[in-house]
C-alpha cells in the first residue's frame, strides 16, 4: 500500500520511514498525539534515518518547543544500547549547559517503545545552509559572516573551557541558525558533542560532516582545535556559497575578490591541516576576528595550506571599524596603577561581578557603548545597575537609544530603575512608544515602577496606569518582587494622581498592589471597596481575589461564598470553577482534621455532584472510593486523573496509588498465605496430636 508524503505529495511504499523523493519523513508523529501527557506534536520540522524533530506545545508551562524524536531501528543488542547510550549522553550534556547561543533542554524521556525523546526549546529562525540557497545562493558579505563568527567562537570558547572540555563535532552551516527573535546566531545538534579528556589519547573512532571535519577528527583524534577547523569551512561556505572538497579548500579570494586578504589569512589558519596551526584556542580566534589581536602576531605555517594570497594583513590601525562595519573592539587605555589597563572585555566583565572598586565604572561604560559582542554590553549594563555609580545613567540612557538587541536593551532598562535616578524617565517614555517586543516594554515598565516608587513621581504613575488593559492582571504582572513600594505615600500618591479615573478602578488597582506585596488586608480591604462600589455589571475579578484572600487565611466558609457569588456573576470564567473546588477540597481536609469524617465524605460528594464533567472530578471520585474501602475502585480513578487530569492533585494522587498497590499486593499474599494453610496445616498437626495421645 502506497503513503503519499504529506510535504511533496510522493507515492512510497509502507516500509519507507523517508521520503523517497523529498527525505522527509513519512510516518511521522500525527498532528495532536499528547507525548508523556504533556507535550503536543503539531508538526514535523525534519527527519532522517534515525529519528525526527518535531514542533510542539508544552501543556504545562504553555509554550512553544521542539521535540526530538530517536527510534531505534537497530535489531543489533551492541548497536541498539550504543544508539540509546548517545542519545541519553546527548540529553546528559545539553542539561548542564547555560549559555544564550544554545538551545536549553527542558524534559528527556522514553516511551518504552524504543522511542527515546529530547525537549528543547524551539529555536524559531533558519540554519545558514538554508539561508544561503534561499537568498540567491550567492556567498554573505564580509560583515555579516564576521559578525556570526564572533558569536560561534563565544560559544565554542564556552563549550572548551568547562571543567570537562565539551567538543562540538558537528559544526557547519545546517546546525547554525539564525534566530528570528534577535538574529542570534544559536548552535544546535550536539549529537555528536562530547566531553574529553584533554590529556588522554585513546578517544574512540568518531566520524563528523565530510568536508567540516578535520583529519585526526577521522583519526579518532578530536581536540578543542578540531572545532575551529569546522567553523573555518563553515565561514567559507558562507563567504563563497560553494561546498568544497575535503581538506581541498580553494582559496577564497579566488571565488569572491571583494574579500579582504586579511579575513582570507583568518581562514586559512583555521583550516590548517595540522591543529597545531590553527588558532590554539576559539578565545584566540576571537581576538583576532574583533581586531582586538593581530594575526601576524600570531606563529603561522604558510606552507601548511597553498593556494592562499599571502599579502602582509593590513595592522588593526589600517582596519578601521567602518571597513567591517563593525564597532571597533574595546580599548581600555587609563592610568599605570589602573588593573583594568589591557583587558579585554571579556575579562573586565567577569571582574565586575560583585566588585565594589569605582575605578572599574568607566571600562563598563566603554564596554556598554563601543563593544562589539552583545554579551558584554548585556553584562556591562548589569554590572553597572549592581553598581550605583550616577556616573552610569546618562551612558544607560545613551545605549538605550542605540542598543538593537532584545537581551541587551532589557539589562539596560533595569539598571536604569535599579539606579533609580528621575533623568531616565523621559527616555524610557520615548522608547516604550517605539515598536520593541513586549518583553522589552515590560522591562521598561519595572524600570518605571522602580524609580515611580522611591522617588514618588506622580507623572510615572499616570503614565503605567494609561497602559492598562481592562482585565488589570498586567499590572500585578510587572510589579517586581524586590521593588520598595512605600504604601501609604504611593496610596495616597494614586488617589491624589489619578482623578480621572473612577473610583472602582482606583480601589482594584491598590487591591492588586498591596496583594502582589503580602500585605492581605490591606489589598481585602481595597477590592472589597472595588467590589461595593460597582454600580454597572458587577464583575467577579475582585470576588476571585477576595475568596483567595479568605482561602489564604484559611476562612473557608467565606472563601466559598465569594467564589459562588462570582460563578453567579459569570459562569464561563474557568478559573472560578478550579477555584471553588480547590477551596472545598481543604474544606474537607479541615473536616478531616477535625475528626468529622461524615463531612469529609459530603465535601468529595458535593464536588462530584456540583462539578461531574470537571477533568478534576476523577480525583475526588477517588477519595470517596477509598473512604468506601473500594481500592480497586479508587485505583482506578486515581490513575484515569493522572492521564487526564490538570495534575492540579497529582502528587497526592501518585502517593494514594502507591499505597493502594501496596495494601492491594499485601491482601492478595495473605489471602494466599491462608490458602496454603488451610491445605497444608491441619492434618499434620492432627497426626502428631494423635501420637501424643497414644
Amino acid at each position: 500500500m502506497a503513503i503519499i508524503c504529506s510535504n511533496c505529495g510522493g507515492s512510497n511504499y509502507d516500509e519507507n520511514d523517508v521520503c523517497l523523493d523529498c527525505g522527509f519523513f513519512v510516518n511521522g508523529l500525527p498532528a495532536g498525539t499528547l507525548l508523556d501527557n504533556r507535550y503536543e506534536i503539531m508538526e514535523a520540522l525534519k527527519a532522517g534515518g534515525m529519528g525526527a524533530v518535531y514542533l510542539a506545545f508544552d501543556t504545562r508551562l504553555h509554550q512553544h518547543c521542539a521535540v526530538k524524536e530517536m527510534f531505534n531501528t537497530s535489531t543489533q543488542g551492541g548497536q541498539k544500547d550504543y544508539i540509546i547510550k548517545r542519545f541519553m549522553e546527548e540529553a546528559k550534556l545539553l542539561a548542564g549547559l547555560n549559555h544564550p547561543s544554545i538551545p536549553r533542554v527542558i524534559d528527556y524521556f522514553n516511551t518504552g517503545e524504543d522511542k527515546y525523546y529530547l525537549v528543547m526549546d524551539y529555536i524559531k529562525g533558519k540554519d545558514l545552509y538554508s539561508y544561503i540557497f534561499e537568498s540567491g545562493g550567492k556567498g554573505l558579505s564580509e560583515e555579516l559572516v564576521l559578525d556570526w563568527s564572533l558569536q560561534v567562537c563565544d560559544v565554542l570558547d564556552y563549550l572548551h573551557t568547562q571543567p570537562r572540555p565539551i567538543l562540538h563535532r558537528d559544526l557547519k552551516p545546517s546546525n547554525l541558525i539564525l534566530r528570528d527573535s534577535d538574529k542570534r546566531i544559536m548552535l544546535i545538534d550536539f549529537g555528536l558533542a562530547r566531553n574529553v579528556n584533554l590529556q588522554s589519547h585513546t578517544q574512540k573512532t568518531v566520524v563528523g560532516t565530510l568536508g567540516y571535519a578535520p583529519m585526526e577528527q577521522y583519526q579518532g583524534h578530536p581536540e578543542p582545535r578540531s572545532d575551529i577547523y569546522s567553523l573555518g569551512a563553515t565561514v567559507h561556505f558562507l563567504l563563497v556559497a560553494e561546498e568544497s572538497m575535503p581538506f581541498k579548500f580553494p582559496p577564497v579570494r579566488e571565488l569572491r575578490p571583494d574579500v579582504s586578504p586579511w579575513m582570507e589569512r583568518v581562514i586559512q589558519k583555521s583550516l590548517s591541516l595540522k591543529p597545531e596551526n590553527r588558532f590554539s584556542s576559539a578565545e584566540e580566534m576571537y581576538r583576532v576576528l574583533s581586531g582586538e589581536l593581530s594575526i601576524d602576531d600570531l606563529i603561522f605555517n604558510p606552507d601548511d595550506v597553498d593556494g592562499f594570497d599571502m599579502t602582509p594583513a593590513p595592522s588593526i590601525r589600517e582596519k578601521p571599524s567602518a571597513a567591517r562595519g563593525l564597532k571597533a573592539s574595546v580599548a581600555v587605555s587609563r592610568t599605570a596603577d589602573d588593573p583594568y589597563t589591557g583587558l579585554d572585555s571579556k575579562k573586565i566583565v567577569a571582574m565586575a561581578k560583585g566588585a565594589r572598586d569605582k575605578r572599574i565604572v568607566d571600562p563598563l561604560i566603554n564596554i556598554l557603548l563601543h563593544d562589539p559582542y552583545d554579551e558584554n554590553r548585556r553584562s556591562a549594563a548589569t554590572s553597572l545597575g549592581e553598581f550605583g555609580d550616577d556616573r552610569a545613567v546618562e551612558p544607560l540612557i545613551q545605549s538605550l537609544k542605540g542598543e538593537e538587541q532584545e537581551h541587551v536593551l532589557t539589562h539596560v532598562a533595569w539598571a536604569l530603575g535599579k539606579l533609580g535616578d528621575t533623568k531616565a524617565t523621559e527616555a524610557l517614555f520615548e522608547f516604550y512608544e517605539k515598536d520593541v517586543s513586549k518583553k522589552v516594554k515590560d522591562s521598561i515598565k519595572s524600570a518605571l515602577i522602580e524609580i515611580g516608587s522611591r522617588r514618588q513621581n506622580g507623572e510615572i504613575v499616570r503614565f503605567l496606569f494609561n497602559l492598562i488593559d481592562e482585565d488589570f492582571t498586567e499590572y500585578a504582572h510587572i510589579l517586581p518582587d524586590d521593588s520598595s513600594l512605600y504604601f501609604p505615600s504611593l496610596r495616597n500618591l494614586l488617589i491624589e494622581t489619578i482623578r480621572d479615573y473612577d473610583r472602582v478602578t482606583v480601589q482594584f488597582h491598590l487591591g492588586l498592589i498591596y496583594y502582589s506585596k503580602g500585605q492581605k488586608n490591606y489589598s481585602l480591604n481595597h477590592f472589597e471597596k472595588a467590589h461595593r462600589w460597582m454600580k454597572e455589571k458587577k464583575q467577579p475579578a475582585s470576588l476571585l481575589f477576595i475568596g483567595k484572600i479568605y482561602q489564604e487565611k484559611r476562612e473557608l466558609d467565606r472563601a466559598i461564598e465569594n467564589f459562588e457569588m462570582a460563578m453567579k456573576l459569570d459562569s464561563s470564567y474557568k478559573e472560578t470553577y478550579d477555584l471553588l473546588i480547590n477551596a472545598y477540597y481543604d474544606l474537607a481536609r479541615e473536616d478531616a482534621k477535625r475528626c468529622l469524617f461524615d463531612d469529609e465524605l459530603k465535601g468529595y460528594n458535593k464536588i462530584v455532584d456540583d462539578f461531574p464533567d470537571h477533568i478534576d472530578t476523577p480525583f475526588f471520585h477517588g477519595l470517596i472510593a477509598i473512604k468506601q474501602k473500594n481500592n480497586k475502585e479508587a485505583l482506578k480513578y486515581f490513575t484515569e486523573y493522572l492521564e487526564h487530569g490538570s495534575r492540579r492533585y497529582a502528587q497526592e494522587a501518585q502517593e494514594y496509588i502507591k499505597d493502594l498497590q501496596q495494601n492491594i499486593f499485601v491482601k492478595i499474599f495473605s489471602t494466599i498465605k491462608e490458602l496454603f494453610k488451610k491445605k497444608d496445616t491441619p492434618e499434620p498437626v492432627k497426626k502428631s496430636r494423635d501420637k501424643r495421645k497414644r
